[in-house]
């Protein structure tokens, strides 16, 4: 690629024209969600006309502005390229996916992992990214740029009069949209992904104060009648919406195993965040929705904290893309994809049976403590949903095979999404038969999605929407408990009465901390009964 200032002279190009081109060139072809974003909150007709021409002038300006910051000698190719680049993949992921670009969702580019970043590497993303960003960045790299700073400032001053004429004669409807519909804002290419990364990264520096621990005094109340190990087997879910279980009233039978399986079933559970680098942390955090900063919870003790801290054997098992801080401190942490099963893993992903061998022999090995131990599933993580299930588990078709999930059509996407769904099914009632087979032991098994998912419903796939604007799909997920017997016994325990809160009660992932600390008697005082999903139905 060219390189240099003025060292190669492919093209020849003023700066003035240059600012123009990038500002005309993000507004038209670098904001298609944002104008269309813009289309169903102000209809573009010839009543809106006025508005649209005074917001496309304001903006030019602001571009125009804001490109006349970095278009200076030796900055010019640093800046730009990466400008454009950055812009087209982010025009690609808010037009395909309908996603926003706002600071969660810089920590999922920030953590995500290269298998994750995979599955989004389409060819119609490459070709996207290809003919909008790197083409004409290579054309900016490859041009000799002459400079007049005159020209530039004479120009401005002519942008600036009908910029401040037309921002006058709408200034009512800029202030009235932009403060009903402040969410556009994180789909205005360059301002999103800039203050995006800024505050991410403001939050991560702040992250890096002294680790708090929770409660030094917390410890476990071991009943007396209780002489076995108690085990908590907890499956964290990825992607799975409660709309399309079976067991919730869904049309498609997604749930045939657990419908035959005693459990409590929630199927009014809403998530912690639209995203698992925001739900994962907040799940097993002592802080609320409302209150949790996930900076701050990673630098804090957890829930696996506490339990081990108080003699728990605590180990976590991850299939999907890392514990997000949670288990950073567990002696015990696989990687599934790391074990190379031959017979569930293919390459840098493995299907969720990849569990079960190993659940089943860590209890013939015998139990000898009370234990808890995570699993942390691949579920139904998109875009590419028929990598997630054994081809057995295709029972609804068509299907969409590709990771371009937005060219299919919806019913097929639904089709494949509702494969995963099967699957997962059968990957909790199998945890739950494993777990069954060793009565000796009070045993339990949780299981709880991260969050929901958009199968295009108004054009919106994916997750990872700001929670206010989130559709109910991307929060709304299902909670599966089973109980054995002498768990039931142990706690005192009414199971019909979970059974039925579950179907009746609402319930979010704020419960989880408190309930498995009352689960095994553990006193601390960031235990907080009113939030104990046992305490509920506890005969005493």
């Amino acid at each position: 690629m060219c390189v240099g200032e003025n060292k190669f002279k492919l093209f020849s190009i003023k700066s003035s024209s240059l600012i123009i081109f990038l500002a005309l060139y993000h507004l038209i072809f670098l904001n298609w969600q944002f104008w269309i974003s813009l289309n169903n909150i102000v209809k573009f007709d010839s009543q809106s006309i006025i508005f649209y021409i005074s917001l496309f002038i304001v903006a030019f300006l602001a571009y125009f502005v804001f490109f006349s910051l970095f278009v200076v000698p030796y900055l010019t190719k640093i800046f730009i390229p990466f400008f454009l680049i950055t812009s087209s993949v982010a025009n690609y992921m808010m037009y395909t996916y309908g996603v926003y670009i706002d600071k969660d969702m810089m920590r999922n580019v920030f953590e995500t992992t290269p298998r994750e970043a995979f599955d989004l590497f389409t060819w119609s993303a490459v070709i996207n990214v290809l003919i909008l960003g790197v083409l004409p960045a290579i054309y900016v790299c490859c041009s000799k740029i002459k400079y007049n700073f005159k020209s530039r400032l004479f120009l401005f001053l002519i942008f600036l009069v009908p910029a401040l004429i037309f921002a006058f004669v709408s200034y009512n409807d800029f202030v009235i949209y932009g403060r009903n519909n402040r969410q556009l804002r994180k789909q205005v290419n360059v301002l999103n992904y800039l203050n995006a990364t800024k505050r991410f990264i403001s939050d991560h520096y702040e992250s890096k104060r002294p680790f708090q621990k929770l409660d030094h005094n917390a410890q476990i109340i071991k009943k007396s009648d209780a002489n076995a190990p108690t085990v908590l087997v907890m499956l964290v879910g990825e992607a799975a919406r409660v709309a399309n279980f079976s067991l919730a009233g869904y049309e498609k039978e997604t749930n045939p195993l657990l419908k035959k399986q005693d459990i409590a079933f929630f199927d009014k559970v809403t998530s912690c965040g639209t995203a698992t680098a925001t739900s994962v942390p907040c799940i097993f955090s002592h802080y609320t929705r409302k209150e949790i900063d996930v900076s701050v919870a990673r630098n804090t003790e957890n829930l696996l904290d506490i339990l081990k801290a108080v003699g728990l054997y605590v180990a976590w098992k991850e299939n999907d893309d890392g514990c997000k801080g949670v288990c950073e401190r567990l002696d015990d942490v696989e990687t599934m994809p790391d074990t190379k099963d031959k017979d569930f893993c293919f390459g840098s992903y493995c299907h969720d049976e990849v569990f079960f061998k190993p659940l089943d022999d860590f209890f013939k090995r015998g139990v000898e403590k009370d234990t808890v131990i995570v699993l942390h599933t691949m579920g139904s993580h998109g875009p590419s949903y028929y990598l997630r299930y054994p081809e057995e588990f295709k029972k609804f078709t068509p299907t969409c095979d590709s990771p371009d999930i937005n060219k299919c059509p919806i019913s097929d996407v639904v089709n494949t999404y509702d494969n995963t769904i099967l699957y997962t099914d059968y990957t909790i009632s199998s945890v739950i038969d494993i777990v069954k087979k060793y009565p000796q032991y009070g045993s339990a098994v949780i299981y709880v999605s991260d969050h929901g998912e958009s199968l295009g419903e108004n054009n919106i796939f994916l997750h990872g929407l700001p929670y206010s604007l989130a559709p109910k799909v991307q929060t709304e997920i299902p909670m599966v408990i089973w109980l054995s017997g002498a768990v039931q016994q142990m706690l005192g325990i009414d199971y019909d009465c979970l059974k039925k809160v579950a179907r009746t009660e609402n319930f979010s992932h704020d419960n989880i901390f408190s309930s498995v600390l009352g689960f095994f008697d553990i006193k601390t005082k960031f235990y907080n009964k009113e939030m104990d999903i046992f305490a509920l139905c506890r005969e005493n």
